[in-house]
């Protein structure tokens, strides 16, 4: 989720931390196993203060190493919050619909809820002052178009299957940044509210 560093910073310090966003579709088969079902595989990485450091340098040396496509940035916030304009509402919408990109993206009432999804977050990126391009809505989803009519997101993938999924991180921190913020999330809270009993579900099975 967009607020992954902060939370595991807390536990071990901001000072061990680096911001990366990966572009890879991909699903749980069972706890500890993830497996790749894209062709692609993309890492962006950098130092959440914009530094380019030792460390940094050595981390995308080692992934580009292994065949990975990696790049280094000085502007990580920028890179995280514009994929979680994109991922945030495809997870959503995806999840909702249960239907793969193709179905739905062109249809105009749920291009609207797509849309609705990015520009709450958009609002909650330029709120924390984070630099976004003016267009990452329309840039998004143009690429949306432009992507395989195939594509489900990996938490949509999960809600599916009855897994575990990673909605309170995509979806639910939208809510409870809007909250904090003082940005209304109508859009983000209607697809959580009815993702989340679904989640639990998963959630009680996966603990017995």
């Amino acid at each position: 989720g967009i607020d992954a560093a902060d939370c595991v910073g807390r536990v071990v310090g901001m000072a061990h931390m680096l911001g990366a966003a990966t572009w890879i579709a991909s699903a749980i088969e069972s706890p500890g196993v993830i497996s790749q079902v894209s062709a692609f595989r993309r890492i962006v990485l950098g130092e959440l203060d914009g530094r380019i450091t030792p460390r940094a340098q050595a981390i995308y040396e080692a992934l580009k190493a292994t065949g990975i496509t990696a790049e280094l940035t000085d502007n990580i916030l920028k890179v995280l919050w514009t994929k979680f304009v994109f991922i945030a509402a495809v997870s959503g919408v995806g999840a909702l619909t249960r239907l793969e990109m193709g179905d739905y993206r062109a249809v105009p009432e749920t291009r609207g809820l797509l849309t609705g999804i990015m520009r709450e977050v958009e609002a909650l990126a330029r709120a924390q002052s984070v630099t976004l391009d003016e267009d990452v809505v329309e840039k998004s989803l143009a690429f949306i178009d432009a992507s395989a009519p195939s594509i489900k997101a990996s938490m949509q993938r999960d809600i599916e299957t009855g897994h575990v999924s990673e909605l309170e991180a995509i979806i639910g921190i939208i809510g409870r940044k809007g909250r904090e913020l003082g940005i209304l999330t109508p859009f983000s809270d209607v697809v959580y509210a009815a993702l989340i009993p679904i989640d639990l579900k998963a959630r009680r099975g996966a603990s017995a």
